[in-house]
C-alpha cells in the first residue's frame, strides 16, 4: 500500500487545487482555466484515465433567470490564455467541502454578495460581502462580484427556489479524480510539456503519476532530491524515466518540497515515509 501527494494547489488563495479533485463521487473542486492541466480518474470499474477535464454549470433563479457559474471551490487566478481575474464578473459555487470563512478573497474581486442555498432554498442573503462562516453543512455559498452581483440581487430572494446545475464534460461514473498539471508520457512516448515551465525547472525533488495502457496498472512514482542519495530530476529527465519503465501515459504532480511518499508493506501495520524529501527529514 502506498501513497504520493496529488495536484498543485494556488498558495496566493486559500490554496485550493489547481485541478480537478472527485472524492467519492463527489466533484470536490473544478479546474482552473489554464490549458495544459491534467488529471487522473478512475470510474467505477476501477479504470484510470488521464485526460483534461472542462466544467460549466447554471445557476437558475426562481424566475427563470440564469447564469453561468465559473468555478466550484476555487481561489481566485488569472485564467488563460485570457488573462482574465477568475472572479470578477463572476459566480461561483462554494460547498462545505470549503472550510474557510473567504471565498475566493483578494484585491480585485471586491464589492461581493453573497447568497445561502439549502436544499434548493435560498435561506439567507448578504449584499455586502462575505458570510463571516465557513459554508455549513448540507449547504451551498453563491458568491457574486460585478455583473454577477447584481443578477443576484435583482432575481434573488430569501425563500425562493434555486437550481445549481454544474459538471465535467467527461462522465465515466467516476469514484475518483486527482489533479495534476502537464503531460510527461502519451501513448509511451515522451512528449512536450504542454504548458508553462517556469518555477518547475532544475534538478529537483519530483512527483508524477501515471498508467497502463489497459488503465489498470497504476504508476505512483516519487523522486527524492538535494539528499546525499538522489539530487533529484528535471522534468525531461522524469518523462524518460517514466517512458523507460513502460508508463502509457503520466502527469507531473507537486515536486520539491512538496514530494512525499508513504508506504505500508503487505502483512505490516505501520504507514512510514520512504524516503526524505527536498530540504527535509
Amino acid at each position: 500500500v502506498a501513497a504520493i501527494n496529488g495536484d498543485l494547489y494556488n498558495t496566493r488563495g486559500e490554496g485550493s487545487p489547481i485541478s480537478t479533485t472527485l472524492i467519492d463521487g463527489e466533484l470536490v473542486t473544478s479546474p482552473c482555466v489554464i490549458p495544459g492541466i491534467y488529471a487522473l480518474g478512475i470510474d467505477d470499474t476501477n479504470t484510470a484515465y488521464i485526460e483534461q477535464f472542462n466544467f460549466s454549470g447554471t445557476v437558475t433563479a426562481a424566475n427563470g433567470q440564469i447564469y453561468p457559474i465559473s468555478g466550484l471551490n476555487k481561489a481566485w487566478y488569472w485564467e488563460f490564455p485570457a488573462g482574465v481575474h477568475s472572479h470578477v464578473d463572476k459566480l461561483h459555487v462554494y460547498s462545505d467541502m470549503w472550510g474557510a470563512a473567504t471565498r475566493g478573497q483578494d484585491d480585485y474581486a471586491v464589492d461581493i454578495a453573497e447568497v445561502m442555498v439549502q436544499n434548493g432554498i435560498v435561506t439567507a442573503i448578504s449584499p455586502e460581502g462575505y458570510f463571516d462562516m465557513a459554508v455549513p453543512e448540507g449547504c451551498y455559498i453563491l458568491r457574486a462580484q460585478g455583473l454577477a452581483k447584481i443578477f443576484l440581487l435583482e432575481n434573488v430572494q430569501v425563500g425562493d427556489s434555486i437550481a445549481i446545475d454544474y459538471q465535467l464534460d467527461r462522465d465515466l461514473n467516476w469514484q475518483t479524480i486527482i489533479g495534476g498539471d502537464g503531460i510527461l508520457v502519451d501513448n509511451g512516448q515522451m512528449v512536450d510539456y504542454g504548458k508553462s515551465t517556469e518555477g518547475l525547472n532544475g534538478v529537483r525533488a519530483r512527483t508524477a503519476i501515471g498508467i497502463s495502457q489497459d488503465g489498470k496498472k497504476l504508476y505512483l512514482v516519487g523522486v527524492e532530491g538535494r539528499t546525499s542519495d538522489s539530487r533529484g530530476l528535471t522534468l525531461g529527465n522524469l518523462s524518460l524515466f517514466l517512458s523507460k519503465i513502460g508508463v502509457y501515459k503520466a502527469i507531473n504532480l507537486d515536486g520539491g518540497g512538496s514530494t512525499t511518499m508513504v508506504n505500508r508493506p503487505l502483512g505490516e501495520f505501520t504507514t512510514v515515509q520512504t524516503f526524505a524529501v527536498e530540504g527535509h527529514a
